[in-house]
């Protein structure tokens, strides 16, 4: 459309083969006076059903865990686009939480598609929610324990008495937050939710994170055989 700008590229998915990312809309965000990057709204369009969708608050405790009902062994979850809103701690103490996508038991195939699915989720506190699998406490999702996942992990600071503000880092694909290539962004004392939205293809997983002031991809479960 006239006057929208689009941004698309080349990703490496599961296999070592390229495959183009979802098309993203670049637009200007006045709020923090830089640019933000989400899936052109048209992508809407091509969903055909909803999976799952979760609108009361759940509390997760620390290293807790949440499956979400009704994605366990759906094939159509395997590509799916997930919107989840985590609610930040009121006293403003560090957080670290995250989501675990295309989760399911080890196969013979390497690249075999996994578990996902679409929903909506609101939280409170440190944690984790998936399906079909487990979260590792120590922040790790599809590790060695026999089971494939992709993490988006966001790790938060504590509010800086001075400034007034938080540090997140944020990755994708990795057991913790300091591996790869992890992002940087500041989060105000106004912002009280940390939202995420991640789009997932059987073989890439992409996420946008805080309204789209970052975006990353990875490729999907790769399991040695």
């Amino acid at each position: 459309a006239s006057g929208r700008i689009m941004n698309i590229g080349w990703a490496t998915v599961c296999g070592g083969a390229s495959a183009l990312t979802t098309l993203r809309e670049i637009k200007y965000d006045a709020t923090h006076k830089a640019l933000v990057s989400n899936p052109v709204q048209e992508l809407v369009g091509l969903r055909t059903a909803t999976l799952a969708t979760i609108t009361q608050p759940l509390a997760l405790h620390a290293g807790g865990t949440f499956e979400i009902p009704g994605t366990k062994g759906v094939a159509a979850a395997a590509s799916s686009d997930t919107s989840v809103i985590f609610t930040l701690p009121a006293d403003g103490s560090a957080a670290i939480f995250g989501v675990c996508v295309l989760v399911g038991p080890i196969t013979n195939s390497s690249r075999a598609p996994v578990k996902q699915q679409q929903w909506r989720r609101q939280q409170r506190g440190s944690g984790a929610l998936g399906t079909a699998g487990p979260w590792r406490p120590a922040g790790q999702c599809g590790d060695a324990g026999n089971s494939t996942g992709i993490a988006v992990i966001a790790n938060l600071s504590s509010l800086d008495p001075e400034t007034r503000t938080r540090t997140a880092t944020v990755s994708i694909g990795k057991t913790n937050t300091m591996q790869g290539h992890p992002i940087f962004l500041t989060m105000y004392e106004d912002e009280t939710e940390f939202d995420m939205r991640i789009l997932s293809d059987r073989c890439m997983v992409e996420a946008f994170v805080m309204g789209g002031r970052h975006a990353m991809t990875s490729m999907g479960p790769q399991v040695s055989t």
